[in-house]
């Protein structure tokens, strides 16, 4: 139980990487705070497997995109468990493929709210109680479009997550003489809701150009995303980690 008497918050931990990350976490003694924004009945199902394995999980609907429901997200977690030692900035996506062309000013600010501005409030909010601890390990979720510029339509997506990219890095360099922690998990095609709107010949283009022929698992990013939090990564910060099947960018 080397996580005991931990706390990590996980964004968008209702399903997929965010679900199974908390999940991974709590069995290595991790108390979770469990952000989901529309899916209580997907936060209620990581809630319960975090209680399975004896660790503590607070529910907190928020809206990442925006300011106040990420403060209040911060305090609630501060005022349950008095700590966040972890953060995970996993929520993430597409709203919309659509071509740059044809693309609307709303949509693109939508996108670069959702998967990269979101990250930045979210690391301001907890960064002020790691620092007090002089402690704490980041984790922020980026994806392999952020080096091929992502399938069609997802230009916004791809400059977004290569910005997660170099938000990272920076992060790690500023707080690297505090004790904390910043990394970065590069996935590839996993096997989650992200492809629920995406047609099935574009998986399945997707699928054939992976060396391992296969999507990966939630469960195996979780594995990785532990393995940075832990303290068998004490040496690594500023570092991001493709988990990929074989695909090189």
């Amino acid at each position: 139980m080397e996580l005991k008497g931990k706390v990590a918050l996980i964004t968008g931990a209702s399903s997929g990487i965010g679900q199974a990350t908390a999940i991974e976490l709590a069995k290595n003694g991790a108390d979770i705070v469990v952000n989901y924004c529309h899916s209580l009945e997907g936060a209620e199902r990581t809630k319960k497997e975090v209680e399975k394995t004896g660790q503590r999980a607070l529910l907190v609907q928020a809206d990442i995109t925006k300011d106040e429901q990420v403060k209040s997200m911060v305090q609630k977690a501060i005022d349950a468990y008095g700590r966040i030692d972890i953060l995970i900035a996993n929520s993430g996506g597409i709203i919309e493929r659509a071509k740059i062309g044809e693309m609307s000013n709303l949509l693109w600010h939508n996108m670069m709210d959702l998967n990269l501005n979101s990250v930045f409030m979210t690391c301001r909010e907890v960064i002020p109680y790691m620092l007090k601890q002089k402690a704490g390990s980041i984790v922020t979720i980026t994806s392999i479009a952020a080096q091929n510029g992502g399938g069609p339509g997802a230009v916004p997506y791809a400059t977004s997550k290569a910005a997660i990219e170099g938000f990272t890095r920076g992060l790690a360099k500023e707080l690297i003489d505090e004790g904390i922690r910043v990394n970065a998990v590069s996935p590839g095609v996993i096997h989650t809701g992200f492809f629920k709107n995406t047609p099935s010949e574009v998986v399945k283009k997707f699928e054939s150009g992976i060396p391992m022929k296969r999507m990966g698992n939630p469960e195996e990013v979780a594995q990785l995303i532990h393995f940075l939090i832990s303290e068998k990564a004490s040496y690594i910060t500023g570092m991001i980690y493709g988990i990929t099947g074989g695909i090189l960018g």
